[in-house]
């Protein structure tokens, strides 16, 4: 069990914090296409890191320790959670938008799209990568120990 939890920990911890330094980049680049500039602290980015990493965790811990689709549940609801402060450092970031010129819509979507892709992305990766390094295929059985079921055509 405890090779499991760490293998999830783990792959919330590297998933998390690759994840959201694409994320800080991005939200860099929605800040530049709103406002012409960007200056985001070194201690905003490991805020960010911290949180993209921690937020998975328990997620990454249930995702290593079981193959039953109840694991999905807390990693997606970790990445529901970033929701929230993403839309607030959005919100923040970007401003009053009135008196944006097309060039600067289609950067703030464009950037806000691709972050709030990372976040769905958390929850799928975290899950995938614990599965690999426990060794667990793709579609492999959901119990443990059980067999793959075994057709008519095939059994003859």
């Amino acid at each position: 069990m405890g090779i499991k939890a760490g293998a999830g920990v783990l792959a919330a911890l590297v998933v998390g914090t690759a994840l959201g330094a694409l994320s800080r980049g991005l939200m860099s680049l929605v800040s530049l296409a709103a406002s012409g500039s960007s200056s985001f602290s070194v201690t905003g980015t490991s805020f960010v890191l911290l949180l993209y990493a921690l937020v998975l965790v328990p997620g990454g811990v249930v995702a290593a320790l079981t193959t039953h689709w109840v694991r999905w549940l807390l990693p997606a609801a970790g990445a529901l959670f970033l929701c929230v402060p993403a839309i607030g450092v959005a919100s923040e970031e970007i401003g009053a938008t009135t008196g944006f010129g097309l060039g600067q819509w289609l950067g703030v979507g464009a950037g806000g799209a691709a972050i709030f892709a990372t976040i769905a992305l958390l929850p799928v990766l975290t899950v995938r990568l614990a599965d690999r390094w426990l060794g667990r295929r793709a579609g492999a059985p959901a119990c443990v120990g059980a067999e793959p079921a075994v057709s008519d055509a095939t059994a003859r």
